[in-house]
């Protein structure tokens, strides 16, 4: 997968934001945020082309009904699924939460195609050049559909990556 390392350190004060942005985190992001606290590695690399955006692996094994072993044949939905399988979810209204799920990525495209930038996203490096998004997964969701239905194919997505 093609990444650029962006920055080998973070610093201090914006590791900080970062590790805060993780605790508020209701799931694993308060795991991530124990790691950090911990001396955890914090790098930050730019993803690119779209293609390989869209391969980045999400935390998502089911969006609704739907799982990503039945759907796709993967563990865990890759970005270039996921935003379809929201999209589904809440046109059948499959869950209470996939729709306002869904809603949230709308908005985040929008302001995306406002300021062209986009939220934290957090990933740990599986192996090299395979990333798991850990934090920020309907970020880059809506950053990779923005990316795609604008015809961004040069678009880099930056993400934290942690280890």
């Amino acid at each position: 997968m093609p990444v650029d390392l962006v920055r080998e350190q973070i610093p201090a004060e914006e590791r900080e934001i970062l590790i805060h942005h993780l605790e508020q985190d209701t799931g694993a992001g308060k795991h991530y945020a124990h790691m950090l606290r911990q001396g955890v590695v914090l790098k930050e690399f730019a993803v690119f082309p779209l293609s390989a955006i869209g391969e980045l692996t999400t935390f998502f094994k089911n969006i609704g009904t739907q799982t990503s072993i039945e759907a796709i044949g993967t563990e865990f939905f890759p970005l270039r699924s996921a935003y379809a399988a929201f999209r589904r979810a809440a046109e059948r209204h499959e869950e209470k939460s996939e729709k306002p799920d869904f809603q949230m990525i709308q908005k985040y495209i929008r302001e995306i195609g406002a300021t062209e930038t986009h939220g934290k996203v957090t990933a740990v490096q599986l192996r090299p050049g395979v990333f798991q998004l850990v934090d920020g997964n309907k970020s880059a969701i809506a950053a990779h559909e923005w990316a795609r239905t604008s015809g961004r194919v040069d678009f880099h997505l930056r993400i934290y990556v942690i280890g």
